[in-house]
């Protein structure tokens, strides 16, 4: 019996647990029997993708797969065929749950009922996922090659635990998953934390909260469906986050209730934390990577200029000489059909600080920094967390590998030339002169997984997105350019 299980098991049987999918409430004890009735359907070997929209269904799925402890592996609903193709053969995947078949060979089907089929797939590599495997979440990949990162169980549920702690504290009753299920975030953060909490967790699809595809959001359909289903908890990623706000300032009303935001996934920029502060939402800073199970640290404070907060209870964080910050606790078991021993502690690859308080500060990827052709070492992530702070402007890439000084690209809904070339005349007000944009343009269209210049979690896949703007980033030239990169989480 699982952690998530047993209490479950010990609340009020009639007592709302999951809110969603357009049937009614159900109950702790309703999703316990549905967790049994697929159990009795799932108890052979093997590791089971889950592709599902979110739904109280998915979350059925996921508990019924943990107290067999049966590998579950859930399926990002944008990934393209070639990464589905991917990750059924890197995860050994031996059967597949949807609501309708895989794009890849399967045998015949058969209903587990609620609307979801099972499908025994023919995989082409058996891989011997690590003992205690219990989630195989796969991130986008630097290159638009998913992995996967294979995690126990217990560790999951530890953490969950420590983010549970974290909402009692703050008398959440009720989260909203705006984020699709499959982000481990919102997963374990999420869904998982929240059950664990005695919360009623809301699962609407996605779209019904103005969702498209893996990256673009209506912002106002959103704040509308925040305030509908009277969220007290949210888990958003920056962009998210940044949509809400918009709409907001842009008169969509309140939602009344809020008592804790969490945002991560990316580097968050100050100025959108302080215009979300005025607005009176409580939002708080947090820091994972799906190797370390999703949150590291978190201000549960909310403080302005705190950081990402203090580690939680299940992580310990430290820094290598240079700059680099390290975690160890409740780690990966490693990585699908990548055999090989779990470093320890685990290096994150991002560079950081720890202040007086004991509270952890990201200042960007270690991978990420370019050297100008003066010599400057420069993070991008610095830059682009104040272009995104400006309003307009959702995403921002920079680079500037051997050249003068930083180039940008910019996206936003409805953003022109005008706005842009204000919004980078008032950053650049606040800049050293050394890192100032030099050059700047608005992308030919916004950076999303769906073109693959972006993450899931709205990440800018620098790769991808240096490869498609190179002649206007450095010009025409045969010779190779240096190339940066970004490890994901």
């Amino acid at each position: 019996m699982s952690l998530i299980l047993d209490a479950l098991s010990s609340v009020d049987a009639d007592r709302p647990t999951l809110l969603g999918g357009g049937s009614g409430p159900v109950t702790a004890g309703g999703l316990l029997r549905r967790v049994d009735d697929l159990a009795a359907s799932l108890a052979a070997p093997g590791a089971v993708a889950v592709a599902l929209d979110n739904s109280p269904e998915w979350l059925a799925v996921d508990l019924a797969l943990l107290g067999l402890g049966r590998p579950g592996v859930p399926v990002p609903l944008w990934f393209t065929p070639a990464q589905v193709g991917h990750l059924v053969s890197a995860a050994g995947l031996s059967a597949w749950i949807g609501r309708s078949p895989p794009s890849v060979p399967h045998g015949r089907g058969r209903d587990l009922g609620g609307g979801l089929g099972l499908w025994p797939l023919v995989s082409a590599n058996e891989t011997l996922l690590p003992a205690g495997t219990a989630k195989v979440t796969f991130t986008s990949g630097t290159t638009g090659q998913p992995r996967g990162v294979c995690l126990s169980g217990a560790s999951l549920e530890k953490i969950a635990a420590s983010l549970a702690d974290v909402g009692r504290a703050a008398g959440v009753r009720r989260h909203l998953c705006a984020l699709p299920l499959p982000v481990l975030l919102e997963n374990v953060a999420g869904a998982w934390a929240g059950m664990l909490a005695g919360a009623e967790v809301v699962v609407p699809p996605l779209a019904e909260l103005g969702m498209k595809g893996g990256a673009e959001v209506d912002g106002a359909r959103f704040a509308r469906a925040v305030r509908a289903h009277r969220a007290e908890s949210l888990i958003l990623v920056p962009q998210l986050l940044a949509a809400l706000v918009a709409a907001l300032e842009a008169g969509a009303p309140m939602p009344g209730g809020l008592r804790f935001i969490a945002v991560g996934g990316a580097r968050v920029p100050a100025g959108l934390l302080a215009r979300a502060r005025r607005l009176g939402l409580p939002v708080h800073e947090g820091y994972g990577l799906s190797e370390c199970g999703s949150v590291v640290s978190l201000d549960a404070e909310g403080l302005p200029g705190a950081g990402v907060g203090r580690p939680l209870p299940h992580a310990r964080v430290s820094l290598a000489p240079d700059g680099e910050i390290l975690v160890d606790g409740e780690l990966m078991l490693g990585y699908a059909g990548q055999p090989g021993r779990v470093r320890r502690p685990w290096p994150t690859g991002d560079l950081g600080a720890i202040d007086d308080q004991g509270r952890l500060h990201v200042a960007g990827r270690k991978k990420n920094v370019f050297i100008t052709s003066m010599g400057r070492n420069i993070s991008p992530e610095w830059i682009e967390a104040e272009l995104t702070a400006e309003p307009g402007v959702f995403q921002a890439a920079v680079f500037g590998e051997g050249l003068p000084g930083p180039v940008a690209l910019l996206s936003g809904p409805g953003l022109d030339e005008d706005r842009a070339r204000a919004a980078v005349e008032r950053v650049s007000s606040r800049l050293p002169d050394y890192a100032r944009p030099r050059r700047w343009r608005i992308a030919d269209e916004p950076f999303t997984p769906d073109n693959g210049c972006a993450t899931a979690n709205g990440r800018p896949r620098r790769p991808a997105i240096e490869t498609r703007y190179r002649d206007w980033l450095y010009g025409p030239s045969p010779e190779p350019v240096p190339s940066t990169e970004i490890t994901l989480s």
